[in-house]
């Protein structure tokens, strides 16, 4: 009970902070479309929805690269190093594991 309080105080804060920046824009739109411009405001969203499309696409392959399995058969002793490297697409779904989990019912 006691994270569902941490999660939501955060979740407060976040929310708090992002509303008074998002006050605080508005009022520099206004002072710089007085001084220089709605040409430099334009450019600035632009600029701004660039870095912004940016991140999106670093964050979503960052996700896609940490949700990748990665599959390394391991070698026993007995096996010899040509055996490790020749795998069979002939295996059950329950021996393609990964940490102990089924990766066919991940999708």
């Amino acid at each position: 009970r006691s994270q569902l309080a941490v999660t939501a105080t955060i979740s407060g804060i976040v929310d708090g902070t992002g509303s008074g920046i998002a006050a605080l824009g508005q009022l520099a739109v206004g002072f710089i479309s007085d001084t220089a411009g709605w040409t430099i405001i334009f450019i600035l969203i632009a600029v701004l929805l660039a870095i912004g499309g940016v991140f999106c696409i670093l964050i979503s392959y960052w996700d896609k690269k940490k949700r990748e399995p990665a599959f390394v058969p391991v070698k026993n002793a007995d096996e010899k190093e040509s055996d490790v490297s020749d795998v069979s697409d002939s295996k059950d779904e329950e021996e393609i594991s990964l940490l102990g989990h089924n990766l066919v019912d991940n999708f």
